[in-house]
């Protein structure tokens, strides 16, 4: 595989960093909940190789090397900062989900998934003329436009909802690349139950209702 320029150096940084044990992720986490950013930092340094093995992957899908490891370091700084040891799986288990998504995140075509976004409101707010206004290839020049602000506005949207949500409902939907999933696919995933996925989701669906009918997105649907 080509290394992208930075890599290299980036692999030498990584190199004298070794990987922890289990009793060594549980003593660092609990710092890290007491605010020791030496702790933190220690958990987050000690997997980058992890990052790097997950982010090689990626490299070869409209993103290169170097923006999936950093995108994948977002992923597992998150990962450093939510773990809880004692729900009884290893740190490079739940980090690995973290990473991916964080990566996967700035994969998805934009076109796909905003259309999927718009299927998402349509079940929501019971539109026809919400997607079929999309599906109809003669619009005008003006409706092309409403369409893009369509876009603007579920995008924004979905800005709204925190991370574990808007992550919930990108895989319900099947968005951002991520193919439709069942409760119990989800919940495997992020290692919730079916019925706490179930709930964030109609909590997510709720608020952004809310928020579309404060804006008065049913008037431009």
């Amino acid at each position: 595989m080509h290394k992208e320029a930075g890599v290299e150096d980036y692999l030498k940084d990584i190199a004298g960093h070794r990987i922890l044990t289990r009793d060594e992720e549980i003593e660092l986490t609990n710092k890290i909940r007491n605010g020791d950013n030496y702790a933190r930092e220690t958990m987050i340094n000690s997997n980058l190789k992890l990052v790097f093995s997950i982010a090689k992957h990626y490299a070869h899908r409209k993103i290169g090397l170097n923006d999936a490891i950093e995108e994948g370091n977002k992923g597992l700084i998150k990962a450093v900062e939510r773990f809880d040891p004692s729900r009884g799986y290893k740190f490079s288990t739940y980090a690995t989900y973290w990473i991916r998504q964080a990566i996967e995140r700035v994969l998805g075509q934009e076109e796909k998934r905003l259309k999927r976004l718009e299927f998402i409101f349509y079940n929501m707010e019971d539109k026809n003329n919400f997607v079929d206004s999309i599906a109809d290839n003669s619009q005008s020049h003006e409706e092309e436009l409403l369409k893009n602000e369509r876009y603007s506005i579920l995008e924004d949207l979905m800005n709204m909802l925190d991370d574990r949500a808007r992550t919930i409902i990108e895989m319900r939907y099947g968005l951002n690349g991520y193919h439709p999933m069942s409760l119990v696919e989800i919940g495997k995933r992020i290692y919730l139950s079916r019925e706490r996925v179930r709930l964030i989701q109609y909590e997510a669906e709720q608020k952004l209702r809310g928020i579309a009918k404060n804006r008065g997105l049913s008037d431009i649907v």
